[in-house]
């Protein structure tokens, strides 16, 4: 039997032992037992920490590309959403449009989309076998507006639209009375912009920031974000609500939205997406069949997405001063019609044509649960084996282990409750 270390501790029973870390027989089977068990519990919770720990720095995923929206005339609209679980797009239309796009049934890494004043429909995503570029416009040459989209079309085609690289970097938004604007690999591309938005991004220019996504409406309203996560607007007293919702995010995030696009039809309509998977949205100059089918489209959306990641979604509608909810779960069925209609939720979406809607992301509580779960353990067991290792009985290790995990939790807790509540 080896010996390291000797140091003597009288016992009254059977005389000196040996105590501490002085003495370690290596057929001293319970011993191995468990630095074995130790060391399993180590490998088998150092993923999940990890994880934790990146979920609680990251909190929730980038969603830019998850929901994109496009404003059209007299109500038409393009609301493409994504399926985290297959990046698989789907798209919602109205139905006069709908023809013109009935062979892309399926749409995979959609990088932008627009609609122009007559109805035509800008798409820049990959083409159906994924590899490579689809540049792609639905309007009639014969209209004079779409004389003009056609013009600007093949601009960006002649440019653009053979390299798969070169089209992820459009980003497409059309504005009032013929000005536009798009992103692209050369920088910012433009026409008719307000003079503001103009002297803006030459300034920005000059310090290496460039626009990653702008919004354009009347009466010379924009909305620009850009890739350093600044945010510069002006909404001229329109767009009911929408300063202050982007404010409120930024309050809380500490950074700007993801996506916004407001209505350059209209000086009211707008829709939002933030980086943490929120989404808002002021529709006013749209029929309750498209209300309805832009909230259906969105809930089935955060219903693949709830499944996916097993959180909770609640979607807050206000209308006339009452407010209503809808909570989205991983046992919930909001993607599958028949089972709206079964539960009797048909009736709790109402037929406003104004209508500003949050939907907020959540953890589930059985995902607290585990988290908890890890936190307890993980003190626990380094208490208990440190306190082993100074000489303690295998009772007394325990016994502080414990302690030490319901102290650690009790921390974690209230401070992961203080920062919801932020």
């Amino acid at each position: 039997m080896a010996v390291l270390g000797k140091r003597q501790c009288y016992n009254r029973d059977n005389g000196y032992y040996y105590c501490g870390n002085t003495t370690t027989p290596w057929n001293d089977w319970g011993r191995w037992v468990l630095v074995g068990v130790i060391a399993f519990l180590v490998f088998l919770l150092l993923p999940i920490i990890c994880c934790c720990a990146c979920e609680e720095t990251e909190k929730k995923r980038d969603t830019s590309r998850d929901v994109i929206f496009a404003f059209g005339p007299k109500g038409d609209y393009f609301l493409s959403t994504n399926d985290p679980k297959n990046n698989a797009y789907t798209f919602t239309v109205r139905d006069s449009n709908f023809k013109s796009l009935k062979n892309l049934p399926l749409l995979h890494d959609i990088y932008s989309v627009a609609i122009g004043a007559e109805g035509g429909i800008f798409l820049a995503c990959k083409s159906v076998d994924h590899k490579t570029p689809s540049w792609t416009y639905t309007g009639r040459t014969g209209l004079a507006w779409d004389l003009m989209d056609s013009r600007l079309f093949d601009k960006i085609s002649s440019v653009y639209g053979a390299s798969l690289e070169d089209l992820q970097k459009i980003n497409l938004v059309l504005g009032p009375k013929g000005s536009y604007f798009t992103t692209s690999k050369d920088g910012p591309v433009y026409r008719d912009i307000p003079a503001q938005l103009h002297e803006k991004i030459k300034s920005q220019a000059l310090i290496d920031v460039k626009p990653r996504q702008l919004s354009l409406g009347q009466n010379d309203s924009y909305i620009c974000l850009w890739d350093d996560l600044t945010i510069s607007y002006s909404v001229n007293l329109s767009y009911t609500g929408l300063a202050e919702k982007m404010q409120e995010y930024i309050d809380k995030e500490g950074k700007p939205p993801a996506f916004i696009a407001m209505n350059p039809y209209d000086n009211y309509s707008w829709f939002l997406v933030d980086a943490d998977g929120q989404c808002a949205w002021h529709l006013q100059s749209m029929d309750k069949t498209a209300i309805k089918g832009i909230q259906e489209a969105a809930l089935s959306y955060l219903q693949r997405r709830a499944r996916e990641d097993s959180t909770c979604f609640t979607e807050t509608t206000t209308f006339n001063g009452k407010e209503r909810s809808l909570r989205v779960t991983p046992q919930t069925y909001f993607d599958t019609p028949y089972a709206v209609n079964v539960n009797r939720l048909a009736d709790k979406f109402p037929e406003p044509v104004s209508r500003l809607v949050a939907m907020m992301r959540e953890p589930l509580i059985g995902e607290r649960g585990r988290r908890n779960a890890v936190v307890f353990g993980c003190a626990s067991v380094n208490i208990a084996v440190a306190c082993k290792i100074r000489g303690m009985d295998l009772r007394s290790s325990l016994v502080y282990g414990g302690l030490a995990g319901a102290i650690t939790l009790a921390g974690y807790s209230l401070s992961v409750t203080r920062t919801s509540n932020y």
